[in-house]
């Protein structure tokens, strides 16, 4: 094999182990996700629907309306 073609196996072989490093390393250093549900806001949400504000929730009555 001509010395030219070592040299490029070589060069994609440290661009393969550069983005996979990178890759990796921004893996570790993400910070947590945020979970998307939040139990104050389920509370808050089940309060109201619950409240005697609504006035039931009947068809065509205030609390369904509401």
């Amino acid at each position: 094999m001509h010395p030219r073609g070592h040299m490029r196996k070589l060069v994609a072989a440290s661009a393969i182990l550069v983005a996979v490093s990178g890759v990796y390393l921004a893996a570790q250093t993400r910070p947590p996700e945020k979970s998307l549900i939040d139990a104050q806001k389920i509370r808050a949400h089940v309060k109201f629907l619950s409240s005697d504000l609504l006035e039931g929730r009947g068809m065509a009555q205030r609390g369904s309306d509401l």
